[in-house]
């Protein structure tokens, strides 16, 4: 399930190389070039989609418009900034319907995608650009802002990237050591579970090493270059 870590790593390598070489057109031009990338591919993923569903899945060329969505979202709250001084669009009434489409465009494919959906292709646009309006518009002046700034939600955003880590090994156990299919109690039991796993997690492991002063940079690229030689010994 790390799958896609490989594909933010060889965006973070590719897309700054593009930034740089791109850099004297100006913000605009940028705006409009990113938007022709991220338009391709689209189009490559709907292409690729129907004639190799699991490349089009898990390579960078079909899934790095999303990316892409992300970073023009990034340049319209830029332009914004550079524009009026704050965040915060001048129609209040534009920022909430605005938002309020971007929480039921992500909802929508939470709950009515299924495995026979086509994905990542224009489906896949419904959730990619609803959560881009709720970037732009939802703000803690609107109502979707002010639920997605309750503390509970926000605590579960602190975790959320331990959790991803430690709920996909907790099913996948979980559906090997079973003879038929968990139910829905044990499925809901391991991801309160996967929860109290990012908690520690978080606590213990994310939070130390964001601190310079518990644990140094050189002891992070010490640390991480002796566990990746145990893998590749362990890989042997």
């Amino acid at each position: 399930h790390t799958w896609s870590l490989a594909v933010e790593e060889q965006y973070y390598v590719f897309f700054p190389l593009l930034l740089m070489a791109a850099w004297r057109l100006g913000p605009r031009r940028i705006a409009v070039l990113l938007g022709g990338a991220l338009l391709a591919s689209l189009l490559l993923a709907e292409w690729a989609l129907r004639r190799d569903a699991t490349a089009a899945y898990y390579l960078l060329p079909t899934r790095g418009w999303e990316l892409l969505a992300g970073a023009l979202t990034a340049v319209v709250l830029a332009a914004r900034a550079g524009a009026s001084g704050a965040l915060e669009p001048r129609d209040r009434r534009v920022a909430e319907l605005a938002s309020l489409a971007g929480l039921a465009a992500v909802l929508g494919a939470v709950f009515l995608f299924d495995r026979q959906t086509p994905f990542p292709g224009f489906w896949a646009a419904l959730p990619v650009a609803g959560t881009a309006l709720l970037v732009l518009f939802a703000s803690p002046a609107t109502r979707v802002g002010a639920l997605l700034g309750n503390r509970f939600l926000v605590g579960i955003g602190l975790l959320s990237y331990s959790a991803y880590l430690w709920h996909q090994p907790l099913l996948a156990f979980a559906r090997v050591r079973s003879v038929e299919a968990p139910g829905a109690a044990t499925m809901a039991g391991l991801a309160l579970a996967s929860l109290a796993l990012a908690y520690l997690t978080w606590r213990f492991v994310e939070r130390p090493f964001r601190n310079r002063r518990t644990v140094p940079r050189r002891a992070v690229f010490v640390l991480s270059g002796v566990c990746l030689l145990g893998f590749i010994a362990l890989g042997q």
